[in-house]
């Protein structure tokens, strides 16, 4: 089991169940902020109104590592010439549409979204370039 200390990251795993006995796991993320023989307290920020806090068994948890500042800033950005998936979700219909392609052009106007021009068979596609991630480059 892992050890914890007060000001930790960690996850903690939840389980909702339906009448009809269908269960459905969330998390949330949230900092130690005291810490017991099986239990721990936490406080989440991730409530819409104020923080949260809340007692937990530490079974329920597990510690993240946060990554250190040069991997946050060494992030690996898609190039003209890559080959890319893009995922976009449908905010609407929750649908999940993902296109894989060559990156052919960035287009960077201070004015608009940052886009993308993908290659995707024989067709030219746009994207948004946030929604890049690089396959091969």
């Amino acid at each position: 089991m892992s050890s914890f200390s007060k000001g930790d990251l960690i996850v903690v795993v939840g389980v909702k169940s339906d009448s009809d006995g269908l269960q459905t796991y969330e998390q949330t993320l949230a900092s130690v902020i005291a810490i017991g023989k099986y239990d721990l307290f936490a406080i989440s920020e991730q409530t819409s109104y104020r923080k949260a806090m809340f007692k937990v068994q530490k079974k329920l948890c597990k510690k993240i590592e946060p990554p250190s500042a040069s991997a946050l800033k060494d992030c690996n950005q898609p190039k003209v010439g890559d080959l890319v998936v893009s995922v976009v979700q449908n905010y609407t219909t929750d649908k999940i549409e993902c296109k894989t392609g060559i990156l052919k052009e960035i287009v960077d106007l201070s004015w608009r979204i940052k886009t993308a021009k993908l290659l995707v068979g024989t067709k030219y596609e746009d994207a948004p370039y946030d929604s890049l991630i690089i396959l091969e480059e």
